[in-house]
């Protein structure tokens, strides 16, 4: 153990078990002295308790205190998942200090196999969070997830290209009018305007007084802020829906979190029996809108000031995965055209 004045600082240099620890910062040389015979008591108790935690045992217990108190249930819900994937791996008993560094790079390898980076990256962080807990108290003089490469065979869906058919779209509708709820109201504009959430979100009950129309108010570039047309049915049905929440006419009546719209908009994909791999966020009921015009012929301009982009090169660029496919049917309607003339 070294300690020493590094400028106008006192700071130690020691080694454990062939690692370095370096700190500095300290006013006096007895503060960096106690500093350095506390971090070498901490960490010889730790590698005491390190023979005799399960990696399960330490885990649930890090969960409950650290995370259960200030996250959601579905969150703890992926926190208790990444565990169960830790044990078919490992087994119920694994102890913690036993853990490896090719072990922990080997069960990310396999998860993997068959899942997006995105999976993997989810599954590494839950697992990572714990042993770097484990390895900052000293509890493990190793941390076996530090530098874990992460990657995933399974191509990821990109947002863009997260949408439902024409067939659930309508039943999602149809579904979400059976809802009284707030969130569902804010859903079923979202699906009659192709509007983003932080519009509807922003909108006043004024805003909704025109006879077929809307008014968005563009919170994103300069030309987001427009009118949109809307059926006369969707108006009337919007007006009777905030008539039963008469507190809210008042202000910006479509107030509400996001995470309120996503959960409301999960379970009624749960309810319409749309597969859990299949269902989208609030932003894929835009691109569901968007995919639906253009598939009834609306002009890519006439989507693109609806949409509120600043230019139709990115509605271009946003929806080039649709374009080509309307591409090919094009390309099939000028054969046909072209062999029966």
């Amino acid at each position: 153990m070294r300690i020493y004045k590094r400028e106008d600082k006192w700071a130690y240099d020691l080694h454990i078990n062939d690692k370095r620890k370096r700190k500095s910062g300290f006013n006096t040389k007895r503060e960096a002295t106690a500093a350095a015979r506390k971090y070498i008591n901490d960490h010889e108790q730790g590698l005491q308790l390190d023979h005799a935690i399960k990696f399960k045992e330490f885990y649930l217990e890090w969960v409950d205190i650290h995370k259960k108190p200030h996250i959601s249930k579905s969150s703890y819900k992926w926190y208790l998942n990444a565990l169960n994937i830790f044990i078919e791996e490992f087994g119920e008993d694994k102890l913690l200090k036993d853990v490896r560094k090719n072990d922990y790079q080997r069960l990310l390898n396999k998860y993997a196999e068959n899942r997006t980076q995105e999976s993997t990256r989810k599954l590494n962080n839950f697992l990572k969070a714990a042993f770097n807990h484990a390895h900052d108290e000293g509890i493990i003089a190793r941390n076996p997830a530090k530098g874990a490469v992460v990657k995933g065979k399974k191509p990821s869906a990109t947002e863009e290209s997260k949408y439902l058919s024409r067939t659930n779209f309508e039943n999602l509708k149809a579904y979400v009018k059976t809802r009284s709820e707030m969130s569902y109201l804010v859903i079923y504009i979202l699906m009659v305007t192709g509007a983003r959430f932080s519009e509807v979100a922003n909108m006043k009950y004024e805003d909704i007084q025109m006879d077929n129309k809307i008014h968005l108010p563009g919170t994103k570039t300069d030309t987001a802020d427009r009118i949109v047309p809307v059926s006369r049915k969707d108006i009337a049905y919007i007006k009777k829906r905030l008539d039963r929440h008469p507190t809210r006419i008042s202000g910006a009546p479509f107030t509400i979190s996001h995470n309120a719209c996503l959960k409301a908009l999960r379970t009624a994909q749960k309810h319409i029996d749309i597969p859990e791999d299949k269902w989208i966020t609030l932003h894929g009921l835009r691109h569901t809108f968007c995919s639906i015009m253009l598939d009834e012929g609306i002009l890519l301009s006439t989507m693109s000031k609806r949409l509120g982009h600043s230019s139709m090169e990115i509605t271009q660029r946003v929806y080039a995965h649709l374009l080509e496919e309307r591409e090919l049917e094009d390309d099939k309607k000028i054969v046909e055209y072209l062999e029966a003339n």
